[in-house]
């Protein structure tokens, strides 16, 4: 009876689960952050306030990688990191330089409101700034927007009422990234079929992207008979179950299902879902 090397069986069994890991985790565009900026007297001294508060809530809505650009030593520590982490083959030291855009923020209006009241004494701020994403190659402003608003509840300092000011902006800032920033996830498996219609999908997106049940996506055919490929919107599904960060389940909820089969079973990799 011939011997089996067992050890060298359980390493390859680990290397091909530790391959298929990696080639599992979502690929995301990557964004770069950058400072903001002023010419409003006394406002210099809050700007990294300003940029790390917006920073956490863009990074909340998972829709892409954030590559700080704030200065040169931040990203000197990322790329030591890397090459710590397996002979920094995780992470091209190059795209540090090279992000599609940029998103970069102005404050053009800071008013602290002092509350003299004995009971709750603080401040309030009265905050305007703008976004703007930049594309890296043109330098060209490929949109903008400007938040203003007034922090709901009193805080003891000028750095806590800013904070409580952004913090109240954050769904209008979120809105607007997600609508900037689209998420694009390909069809993986089809879970549930019939004669007529296909029924259950799995698509390339999970947790990872902060999706959750109940989301809608539109199913998108990428038309490939014209270079580039124009996309046209063949219906709609909903996320039943969020599998893993990876991976969710969806049901068809609109659209031809005809088509929606054909495309399904003969064009799959010119299938994507969008967020709305």
């Amino acid at each position: 009876m011939k011997s089996v090397n067992l050890r060298g069986v359980k390493f390859i069994f680990i290397f091909f689960i530790f391959t298929l890991k990696l080639n599992a985790q979502i690929k995301k565009d990557t964004i770069g952050i950058s400072d903001f900026s002023t010419q409003v007297p006394g406002a210099g001294q809050f700007l990294n306030l300003f940029t790390e508060k917006t920073v956490d809530i863009i990074n909340s809505t998972g829709r892409f990688l954030l590559v700080d650009l704030t200065s040169a030593k931040s990203i000197d520590k990322v790329i030591e990191r890397s090459q710590e982490n397996y002979k920094g083959n995780w992470l091209n030291s190059n795209a540090k330089l090279n992000p599609k855009v940029i998103i970069i923020g102005q404050i053009n209006v800071l008013k602290f409101i002092k509350i003299a009241s004995n009971s709750t004494p603080g401040y309030k701020s009265n905050l305007q700034f703008v976004l703007k994403i930049v594309e890296t190659e043109s330098a060209k402003i490929l949109d903008s927007y400007e938040f203003s608003g007034i922090g709901a509840s009193i805080s003891l300092t000028q750095d806590g009422s800013i904070q409580e000011a952004i913090n109240n902006m954050g769904p209008d800032i979120v809105s607007w990234i997600n609508s900037k920033f689209p998420i694009q996830i390909s069809l993986v498996k089809i879970l549930k079929q019939s004669n007529r219609s296909i029924e259950e999908v799995v698509i390339a997106g999970g947790s990872g992207y902060k999706l959750k049940s109940g989301d809608l996506l539109n199913i998108v055919f990428l038309d490939d008979t014209i270079y580039p490929a124009i996309p046209q919107i063949i219906g709609e599904v909903s996320i039943i179950d969020i599998l893993n960060e990876n991976y969710s389940s969806v049901k068809i909820i609109r659209g031809d299902r005809n088509q929606i089969k054909d495309l399904f079973l003969n064009h799959k990799n010119l299938i994507v879902f969008k967020s709305k």
